[in-house]
Formats: structure tokens, sequence, C-alpha cells
């Protein structure tokens, strides 16, 4: 993690971890590290999905590491989809419906890994009402993260600050 964007992402993501592990109980940390995923590098989302999966795993007692391989499956084949087929010029609205899909597909198999692996039972309204909700948060975060990703490169790149 090179620069504070970075930092604050971070902050943002245990701050997601916190009210996933308390009083919300939506994938928040598994939509923003998707999100994040369309926005930087592969090698840091990675390194980033790994601590926050051990971090929310702390904070929800369960067995450590399940969410942050959960994550590492998921993004890993998100990242590669996105390497894949999509170039980083595509616009908002031709990649949101690819990020709403892997994000609720995504939301599917790491309900179904999380709750298996701490409990065995899985019911399917809440698996399908909690994709849902995390697909309307997806299409209301993705436009705010790529504003501020954006933002904050003109801000750091000398060449496009005006010189007073």
């Amino acid at each position: 993690m090179k620069s504070p964007k970075n930092y604050y992402f971070f902050l943002t993501l245990v701050f997601a971890a916190f009210l996933e592990s308390t009083i919300w109980p939506i994938h928040l940390v598994f939509l923003l590290l998707v999100i994040w995923a369309f926005l930087r590098s592969p090698g840091e989302i990675l390194v980033t999905a790994f601590f926050s999966g051990l971090v929310l795993d702390f904070l929800t007692g369960t067995t450590l590491g399940v969410r942050s391989l959960s994550f590492l499956l998921v993004l890993a084949v998100i990242i590669f989809l996105r390497f894949r087929f999509f170039p980083k010029t595509l616009s908002f609205t031709k990649v949101l419906p690819f990020i709403v899909l892997f994000v609720f597909f995504g939301s599917i198999f790491l309900s179904i890994l999380v709750n298996w692996a701490e409990s065995g039972k899985l019911s399917l309204f809440f698996l399908w009402s909690k994709a849902v909700w995390e697909v309307v948060l997806t299409i209301v975060f993705y436009p705010i993260f790529e504003f501020l990703s954006i933002w904050w490169e003109k801000r750091e790149d000398p060449q496009l600050q005006l010189k007073v």
C-alpha cells in the first residue's frame, strides 16, 4: 500500500467490518472489495482482501481464515475475468452490470461457504434477500468510489495539477 488512498480504503474496510460484524448482516467488506477490484491493481486488492478477511473473522468470532479464503477465491476469479474481458478504459455504465453480477453470485457463494462453515444451516430466503441488498448497495457505492479514485489520482498526479 503506497499511497494514503489505500490507507483510507483500508480504514473504510475496517469500519465496514465493524458494521458487518455488529449490526448489519450484509457482506459490506466483500462488496467494497469487488468495487475496488475494478479500480485498483490485483496485487493490492488480494493483499487487502486477505487482511480484511482476517479482521472480519476476528470480529465475528468465526474460524480464522474462512472469509479470507472465500474473498481470495472469489476475487481471484473476478480479477481474472476483469483482465481477460474488460479494458481499463471502460465507462461506468458498461462495467456496472458485470459488477452487479459478480456481487450477486459472489454474495451467494460467500453466504453458502461462510454459513456452512459456521453452522451448517442455510436459509434460502435470507441468501437471496442478502444478495439483492448487496446489489442495490453496489449500484449506490460504485459511482462514489469511482469518483473518489479518479479525484485522488488527479490530486496525486503533478501533471494534472493546476499551476498558480
